[in-house]
């Protein structure tokens, strides 16, 4: 004979769980559920995010209390912490990423971070005096794009940030100064270097050396 039915419609051979141990669990999985949403809406706008990091810029090269080299170091470390460089090294590096050894990989990944910095801080400067703005942002495959003006010389100027979801948050990918993309010109750059030094990494890494080498005494001078 089949054992009588519990309150509730359950079986005697059944657990039956409280309601109150229901309504834990379903309020534990909304919470989690919930969490990446938060996250993300706990972070900053893309246009905030790169409308705060020109602002930090702009008030690091404008700093009248420092000198030239501690402006420049400055936003060297701003730009270090805003740019996901080792997905950008990556990229740059393009197909010869794949056929290079793990050391090749690490020095290229050093030399290629300090030659940006200084990139992207000499263009900086070169806007340091004007005005900024942030137009929009709109969706670049998984990515996102914010469009931004520079204004205060002869013509405006448009930068294009090409911003990456993190776990840190957002960070910058690549970076087109009226529409050519700094990230690509690296890559055509050092994909030319390669093929005139036959086809072998070690004449890029040799031509960072130099180019960093080059920026540092200029910088100590």
């Amino acid at each position: 004979m089949d054992a009588a039915p519990r309150a509730g419609g359950r079986r005697a051979g059944n657990v039956v769980m409280p309601a109150q141990g229901r309504r834990l669990i379903l309020l534990v999985g909304l919470v989690l559920l919930a969490a990446p949403c938060l996250a993300r809406a706990a972070e900053p706008a893309p246009e905030r995010f790169v409308a705060g990091l020109a602002a930090e810029v702009i008030d690091a090269l404008t700093d009248p209390a420092v000198g030239e080299r501690a402006r420049l170091e400055r936003v060297d470390a701003l730009t270090a912490s805003a740019f996901d460089l080792e997905r950008t090294a990556r990229i740059a590096l393009g197909r010869f990423w794949k056929g290079a050894s793990e050391a090749d990989r690490r020095e290229f990944a050093g030399l290629f971070k300090a030659y940006v910095l200084t990139s992207y801080a000499r263009r900086f400067h070169l806007f340091a005096d004007r005005s900024f703005e942030v137009i929009g942002a709109r969706p670049a495959q998984d990515d996102v794009l914010v469009e931004s003006r520079v204004e205060g010389g002869a013509t405006p100027i448009r930068l294009d940030w090409r911003l990456t979801a993190t776990p840190a948050g957002w960070r910058v990918l690549d970076l087109s100064v009226e529409g050519v993309s700094l990230l690509l010109t690296f890559r055509n750059e050092f994909a030319a270097v390669i093929e005139r030094s036959g086809g072998q990494l070690a004449g890029l890494l040799d031509e960072l050396r130099q180019r960093v080498a080059a920026e540092q005494a200029q910088l100590a001078g």
